[in-house]
């Protein structure tokens, strides 16, 4: 898993934010993929697949 946190986010808003989405489970892609595009306030998870393992983005909208 990587996780990319851009906008000078601070590392614990970003990594509790990317815990959420995990924790939604994966509901996209008929359950195969977490959320692609998740909304926090001024916040957005991001969520690719990268080589089998899923790659988060954090950053502001």
């Amino acid at each position: 898993m990587t996780i990319k946190i851009e906008d000078g986010i601070d590392d614990l808003t970003a990594i509790s934010l990317v815990k959420k989405v995990i924790e939604q489970g994966k509901i996209s892609d008929d359950g195969n993929s977490y959320c692609y595009l998740t909304f926090f306030d001024n916040i957005v998870v991001e969520t690719r697949q990268y080589r089998k393992s899923p790659c988060f983005r954090v950053c502001k909208k």
